[in-house]
């Protein structure tokens, strides 16, 4: 109907119907199509800097996870209540978030507040 601005779940080609997927089970995965050029942002709780915008404060509104964004070609998103990841069309994983016994694969043990490659994969 006209004006609806209710997602169709059922069509894959709705964003909207992806973004619905945010809140179930504690985290979401996106996995949009490569020719779709993805723009990534976060919102919500940010107590271990899961959203990758390095904010500490929970954010009310989406804000644009720059180091993502600048790449240029993030092809799968994974996002989980404590720590985030991300892989760009090179392949290459990307992890922020919390990091207390090396849970990122980034050899750091810190929490990390920005996408940080994981080296060891490539």
């Amino acid at each position: 109907a006209e004006g609806d601005d209710t997602a169709d779940l059922a069509r894959p080609d709705d964003p909207r119907a992806r973004a619905a997927a945010v809140g179930r089970g504690g985290g979401f995965e996106l996995r949009p199509r490569l020719e779709e050029p993805l723009c990534v942002a976060g919102w919500g709780c940010a107590h271990n800097f899961q959203l990758g915008t390095g904010q500490f404060d929970a954010q009310r509104t989406p804000i644009l996870v720059e180091p993502l964004n600048r790449m240029g070609g993030v092809v799968d998103l994974a996002c989980g209540g404590d720590h985030s990841g991300a892989i760009d069309s090179q392949g290459r994983l990307y992890m922020w978030g919390l990091g207390d016994r090396g849970r990122l694969g980034t050899q750091n043990v810190r929490d990390t507040p920005f996408p940080a490659r994981v080296k060891a994969l490539g």
